[in-house]
């Protein structure tokens, strides 16, 4: 149960730094860039999409763990038996979209719950930054 607990809280608080530290260093680059202000807008969104990538990535090695090295759950239906099978269940999870060809099981279930919660979270905070970005950078706060 400890090593539930754990491995349900850790990629939490990580994702959460990582993507507040994304955050900065892309506010830091806005500030500090030539290129002009509506560019500026790109980067921020194909900067938060590899925060994402690289959160869904940490709850991916967080299942594999979980599955293949802890033994504390499983999953059901297509079994997953590569990375990129908890890359895939990760995505949907982080995105809420849960197709649901294969579901967690047993303790499991915590991360995937918090994952969701996290995911909801994190992508709105995204949303607000890139909403932000857009205003400031937008010419004439307009949308041509």
């Amino acid at each position: 149960m400890i090593a539930t607990i754990a491995l349900t809280f850790t990629p939490l608080m990580l994702t959460v730094v990582v993507h507040y530290e994304a955050l900065s260093g892309l506010s830091r680059i806005l500030q500090k860039s030539t290129i002009q202000s509506r560019p500026k807008v790109l980067v921020v969104v194909f900067g938060v999409i590899t925060a994402h990538f690289t959160e869904i990535t940490i709850y991916a090695l967080t299942y594999w763990i979980a599955d293949a090295g802890l033994n504390i759950g499983d999953f059901g239906g297509n079994r997953a038996v590569n990375f990129a099978d908890y890359l895939f269940f990760s995505a949907e999870t982080f995105s809420t979209l849960g197709i649901g060809d294969i579901f967690p099981l047993g303790m499991m279930r915590l991360i995937a719950s918090l994952e969701s919660l996290n995911g909801i979270v994190l992508i709105g905070w995204s949303t607000s930054f890139t909403y932000l970005t857009m205003s400031h950078y937008w010419a004439g706060n307009s949308l041509e």
